[in-house]
């Protein structure tokens, strides 16, 4: 899984998310358009949305730890282990972005 482009990542992110109706690759390279309800259309790319990212780790309760470089995501309630965990280089934020975004597709690997 950590073979996946930033597209395909941003893809996997958007179709968790529901963005599914319409989802097009613009002409910017790694770079999404995506439309949530038929009606509201943005560029779309948790790799360099810092907003997005935020939402994302909130809404998946990921959790970063930032002295070792690890990002998971425990189940609900805490109990019965972690979905999922990945690391990142604790220098560099784009590889920390990555890892929750991989960490997120494979919390929902089965979905």
């Amino acid at each position: 899984m950590n073979k996946l482009t930033d597209l395909e990542i941003c893809v996997r992110i958007a179709e968790i998310e529901g963005a599914v109706e319409t989802l097009y690759s613009t002409l910017k390279p790694k770079s999404l358009t995506a439309v949530f309800d038929n009606r509201t259309s943005f560029d779309y790319n948790p790799l360099t949305d810092d907003g997005l990212i935020s939402k994302l780790m909130d809404e998946y309760e990921v959790c970063v730890h930032y002295g070792v470089g690890y990002v998971f995501i425990c189940r609900k309630g805490g109990s019965g282990g972690c979905l999922s965990i990945k690391s990142f280089d604790v220098n560099d934020k784009s590889t920390r972005k990555r890892a929750v975004c991989l960490a997120i597709i494979e919390s929902h690997k089965d979905v």
